[in-house]
């Protein structure tokens, strides 16, 4: 008995390259799609998430944390540095000592970072204004797929760290939206 012909277009035969475009072979990319079961029926729930292999964290601030803007201003250039560097899986130097941001190993480049905003802890009882030692930031970040036109935006919450008067990536979590029912 023979083996069956792969028919045309199918995963393991997707046919020639159409004119004009270029194989770059295969990538892996994690996407993460959240989906809800309601009465047998699945359905897409939110925005699904440009991830790395590694697991993402769940970064939440506090209700009671407030805006701050000299934080955000401080905070900007990292985060601009960071976007790129965790693209092409070069971010350790970006991360808290003993935090793996493992990236996304190339698969995408940065095409743009917008909303920056940080929010941080009240300042204590006292009503001393030390300057913020930790804050939660967001930001929409635009991938553009490698050697491809396709983009992906991703909202992502930044968990922020400061020492030394040094500000580092302390963990990374996609903001899922959810979907109109």
């Amino acid at each position: 008995m023979g083996t069956a012909a792969v028919p045309s277009g199918s995963a393991s035969d997707p046919g020639a390259v159409p004119a004009g475009w270029t194989d770059l072979g295969s990538r892996w990319l994690t996407l993460a799609v959240p989906v809800q079961s309601s009465a047998g029926v699945v359905r897409v729930s939110a925005s699904g998430a440009v991830l790395s292999g590694e697991a993402p964290n769940l970064v939440t601030s506090d209700p009671a944390w407030l805006a701050d803007p000299a934080t955000t201003t401080a905070t900007a250039s990292v985060v601009t540095s960071f976007f790129p560097a965790y693209a092409q899986s070069n971010a350790g130097y970006l991360a808290e000592p003993g935090v793996d941001l493992a990236g996304l190993a190339g698969t995408v480049t940065v095409a743009s970072v917008t909303g920056w905003n940080v929010l941080v802890p009240p300042a204590p009882v006292s009503g001393s204004a030390s300057p913020a030692s930790s804050g939660v930031g967001a930001a929409a970040v635009t991938w553009q797929l490698a050697g491809t036109d396709l983009q992906i935006q991703q909202s992502y919450s930044i968990a922020l760290t400061s020492s030394q008067s040094r500000w580092y990536i302390a963990a990374l979590s996609p903001v899922l939206s959810t979907t109109a029912q």
